[in-house]
Parts: structure tokens; C-alpha cells; sequence
């Protein structure tokens, strides 16, 4: 056994359980191992996976150098971002008309993040972690925080990794009694708005005619499927030369 300090993360699919036990298991197994997929495969170093937890993905790091906060704040955008990219295409791909297909995008992403000592045991082939800082990030997964702050997508930090990371800027605050554990002081972090800022960036810019420097235009004899092969492929170029 050997005892370290440094942040407890758990990445956990909001609707889960209403979401299996209302839909058909053969599409909603494959939809949530897909979710989950795409959570695992943001995550590396520092952070190490400690486990999955049926809707959920844990990490911890014991590193307490760990970059500033703002840079944890990037690991968190990068996994909701991952979650409603993976999301999207799951609804944008198919044309099933099952339960199962139709309630993907009710799903959604909470990320809880403490920091804090815990002890990491090993029981014959398994490794795990445990202490009272476990518990409590377990516990932060249920809370009154989007009835209280109006974030539904969030990334919950304990005041204790808030304060770790330096106490980063855009946050809302925010407490909750938890048995054991007293008035715990949180930090929430609205992740909607980090994933809208991407699809902000990747938005396509359309160039109105009158904007160009110059117009071309050209008839082709062919269909607009046709047209658009031998424009945009490599092997078609000497095809091109006497438009």
C-alpha cells in the first residue's frame, strides 16, 4: 500500500440508468460502450485510468505538479468534447427508429474533479484506491447543481482541487451537505458552452459572390456528383487541363 496526494476524476453519463432500463439493450449497450470508448481514449498522462464504473470513467493522477488550472480545465472541455462529438455521430448515423437510437442525444456528460490524499492497494491481480477523498468524489456525483446554478453539462470541482489548480476564472459556485462530510464548498464549470465554442469554430464561412475578387464560370456536361470527382481527385488532374 502505498499513500499519494493528487486529483480524483470521474467522467460519468448523465440519464444512464433511466436510459438502459427504458430502451432496447441491443442498441443501448453498443451506444453507451461507444460513449465511453471516447472518453478512454482522451485519457493519458498524467492522469491514469483507474477503472470504469458501468456509466462512468475514473482517473487520478499523483502527480502534484500537475499543469495549472486552466490546463485542467482543457482535459475537461477535451472530454465533454469527445462525449458529444462521439454523441452527434451516433444520432447523425443512424435511421433506426428504436428507443434505444432515438434517446442518444438526452444523454449527457458530468465530470466531477478532487483533489486529496488516498492510499492505492493491491489485492492480488487488482490495483485500487480508497480513503475518505474516494468517497467524496463519488458522493459529488449527486447534487442539486443544475437546480442551483442552471448548468446542465458541468465540470464539478471540489474547493479543494479548485484551489489546487489555482483557482482558475469562470466558475460558479456552489455547496451541498453530504453525510460524513459537512457543507463541502464546489466550483461548477459550464461545459455546453466550451463544447459550442467548438462547433463555433468549425462552422463553415460561406463567400457571397459579391465578396470574391473574381468570378469563374464554367459548363460542364455532367452531373454535379461527376463534376465534383474530377475536381477535387488527384488522378483526374490531366483530365482538367482543358476547361
Amino acid at each position: 500500500m502505498s499513500r499519494h496526494t493528487g486529483y480524483l476524476l470521474i467522467a460519468d453519463i448523465s440519464g444512464y440508468t433511466a436510459y438502459l432500463t427504458s430502451t432496447e439493450m441491443d442498441h443501448a449497450t453498443p451506444v453507451i460502450m461507444s460513449l465511453l470508448e471516447s472518453l478512454m481514449s482522451r485519457l493519458g498522462d498524467p492522469l491514469h485510468l483507474w477503472r470504469m464504473e458501468g456509466d462512468a470513467v475514473l482517473a487520478y493522477t499523483t502527480d502534484q505538479t500537475f499543469p495549472d488550472g486552466n490546463t485542467f480545465l482543457t482535459i475537461c472541455e477535451d472530454l465533454y468534447n469527445a462525449f458529444a462529438e462521439r454523441r452527434q455521430d451516433i444520432a447523425a448515423n443512424t435511421t433506426c427508429p428504436c428507443r434505444a437510437c432515438a434517446q442518444v442525444p438526452d444523454l449527457d456528460l458530468k465530470i466531477l474533479v478532487h483533489h486529496g490524499p488516498f492510499d492505492e492497494v493491491q489485492l492480488g491481480p487488482m490495483r485500487d484506491i480508497s480513503g475518505p477523498d474516494v468517497i467524496l468524489v463519488h458522493r459529488m456525483a449527486k447534487t442539486q447543481v443544475r437546480q442551483v446554478t442552471g448548468i446542465d453539462s458541468y465540470a464539478l470541482m471540489s474547493q479543494a482541487a479548485f484551489e489546487a489548480m489555482g483557482s482558475p476564472q469562470g466558475l460558479v459556485g456552489f455547496s451541498e451537505t453530504f453525510e460524513h462530510f459537512g457543507d463541502v464548498q464546489m466550483q461548477a464549470y459550464d461545459l455546453a458552452a466550451a463544447w459550442q465554442r467548438l462547433r463555433d469554430t468549425r462552422q463553415k464561412q460561406f463567400v457571397e459572390e459579391e465578396q470574391g475578387i473574381y468570378t469563374i464560370r464554367v459548363h460542364l456536361d455532367a452531373t454535379p456528383a461527376a463534376a465534383w470527382q474530377l475536381l477535387m481527385s488527384p488522378r483526374d488532374h490531366p483530365q482538367r487541363r482543358g476547361l
